[in-house]
């Protein structure tokens, strides 16, 4: 269900949605960052300030205050989700700042508070950050997918985003060496983790790109907003002019982060060089860097060098089946911590009850010492077994 979709059950009308529109105010195109609702049609013709405006989600009371042009603002923080949701120009509210709401619960009374023309509902969502209201537009609050629960397990997403990938002005082949292609090694890895991931946790998985195409930096990030991505990894090799060049490290932004990354980030990357440190392949260590894929996603992302395709030795290594498979498993395993998805349980199915024979009743055991078309080697074989002591052998006769 999406958030109008919730509204219009409770027959708010929508006056004015995502995008650009016409401003109110002044007549000029003007890019508006969310949903503004009307009175339900069965207010109309009662007192204008009694419409309790209800949440669609459970979630923290993030900030109350009033805030110039908004009016009064309840911004919750959605539960599971680096979201906001923002509630403004009501007219007044009872909640406070770290409150509890389940859906359904009352966040104020619409009303007409700040910049506004008339009584109505403004809804935006923005990315979580450090001030009251976020840190951005998140973007169409219709496009907003929230976490979803499976067999009463919290199902959180994971963006897996193999670098690179077709033709394009964008990404093109990524590193290459010794006869290998990032863009080829990076695709192999995520489909692996995400093999790992969906068999043995509870997630979803989401792909950037599933086969060999160029998908832009602006793509990438609104594949992780639109999917609403607890985490964003972004896998890569490395490449330099020097053939001595070697070893793994991993970025994340070096600008203003959620502050779960960089405990993400670590995780990440202890998981993975647990093995790649079996293999010889030196660390680097835990960097930041101003990536766009780090930049531009609103949520947490890690950046993997796995090693270098340039280098003979990490070249080889990365040529072999079961290298790249337990890369993919061991990124899974950090991915999984890093945002602590639960793991599945897999009951084995019950082995079948042993027989055992029927009570009170005799139980014969046949040897049977072979079987033949023609009589006369049956009576010889009859008369051999007679001859060893065997008294009691006998013939049957049957029919094929």
């Amino acid at each position: 269900m999406t958030i109008s979709n919730f509204y219009l059950a409770k027959n708010y009308r929508v006056l004015s949605r995502f995008g650009n529109r016409s401003d109110p105010f002044t007549g000029n195109t003007r890019h508006h960052n969310g949903i503004d609702y009307g009175m339900p049609l069965w207010n109309r013709s009662n007192s204008p300030y009694n419409v309790g405006v209800p949440t669609p989600f459970k979630g923290r009371i993030h900030a109350v205050g009033n805030y110039g042009d908004r009016g009064i603002t309840v911004v919750q923080h959605i539960e599971g989700t680096q979201v906001l949701i923002l509630f403004q120009h009501l007219a007044s509210t009872t909640l406070r700042k770290g409150d509890i709401v389940e859906p359904e619960d009352t966040i104020g009374i619409m009303g007409t508070t700040g910049r506004s023309t008339g009584i109505h509902l403004h809804l935006e969502l923005r990315k979580y950050g450090s001030s009251p209201l976020g840190s951005g537009v998140w973007g169409d609050p219709d496009k907003f997918n929230y976490t979803i629960e499976k067999d009463g397990n919290k199902m959180k997403t994971v963006v897996l985003d193999p670098g690179h990938g077709g033709d394009g002005r964008y990404t093109k082949f990524g590193a290459t060496g010794n006869g290998l292609r990032e863009k080829d090694l990076v695709l192999t890895v995520a489909r692996l983790t995400r093999e790992y991931l969906m068999k043995n946790y509870y997630c979803k998985v989401v792909m950037t790109r599933d086969s060999d195409v160029d998908v832009s930096f602006a793509d990438r990030a609104n594949i992780a907003r639109q999917a609403n991505a607890d985490i964003l990894h972004s896998f890569h090799f490395n490449g330099f002019y020097d053939p001595g060049a070697n070893g793994f490290e991993t970025f994340t932004y070096n600008g203003s982060l959620l502050p779960e990354t960089i405990a993400n980030q670590h995780t990440i990357h202890n998981a993975i060089y647990s093995y790649l440190n079996d293999l010889g392949i030196r660390d680097r260590g835990k960097k930041r860097a101003n990536f766009a894929i780090l930049r531009m996603p609103p949520t947490s992302c890690v950046l993997t060098e796995y090693c270098f395709l340039t280098n003979p030795r990490e070249a080889d290594l990365m040529k072999r089946v079961g290298v790249l498979q337990k890369l993919g498993l061991h990124t899974a395993k950090g991915i999984a911590d890093a945002v602590g998805l639960q793991e599945k349980v897999v009951e084995e199915p019950p082995k079948p009850p042993t027989p055992e024979p029927p009570i009170n009743e005799d139980i014969f055991y046949r040897v049977i010492v072979g079987s033949y078309n023609d009589r006369s080697n049956a009576d010889k074989r009859l008369a051999e077994a007679k001859q060893k002591g065997f008294d009691n052998a006998f013939i049957v006769a049957f029919r094929r």
